[in-house]
């Protein structure tokens, strides 16, 4: 299901994310941690640009529960697709912190195959918005900073926020 909707051309979001979360569902039958966790990451990219913002923060906060779980290392691209998400909501203060944060783990190239190139695109778009001097002193303040503290801070701990707050959006 996955890869069906990677490759297939011309599907519109609505389709993709159907597939996408058909792929959730498969993988969490399966008991597939791994797999599910990076597909969380992208189902989330396509939330966001649909502007479905709390399932995009859910998908993303579960995406390092799953990490935690596993006692894998997580992604620190998870904080990238986190600014996207940050950015499409009008949060420009936190996608700048998520994005400088990013930058200051050193990146990853886990995510440079065709298979995510939606949320890449998301990146490159967050990126291009956001002040390039703010994202840099971002960085510099969460250089060194454990990669968990920073998904502690720009995902799980907005999403839980928000979560109390009744903010559905």
């Amino acid at each position: 299901q996955r890869d069906r909707a990677h490759r297939i051309r011309g599907i519109d979001d609505e389709e993709a994310l159907a597939y996408l979360e058909k792929a959730a569902t498969l993988d969490r039958e399966l008991d597939d941690p791994w797999q599910l966790g990076d597909l969380l990451v992208e189902l989330a990219t396509y939330e966001a640009t649909m502007a479905r913002y709390t399932e995009a923060m859910r998908d993303l906060t579960e995406a390092v529960r799953l990490r935690e779980q596993t006692n894998s290392q997580p992604n620190p691209f998870l904080l990238a697709v986190v600014a996207y998400v940050h950015h499409a909501r009008g949060e420009t203060a936190m996608a700048t912190g998520a994005l400088g944060a990013y930058d200051a783990t050193g990146h990853t190239s886990a995510w440079a195959t065709d298979d995510f190139r939606r949320p890449r695109t998301a990146v490159r778009t967050t990126r291009a918005a956001l002040d390039p001097v703010a994202v840099a002193a971002a960085a510099e303040a969460a250089h060194g900073e454990p990669i968990a503290a920073l998904l502690d801070r720009w995902i799980s701990t907005p999403f839980a926020d928000r979560a109390s707050m009744g903010d559905s959006r």
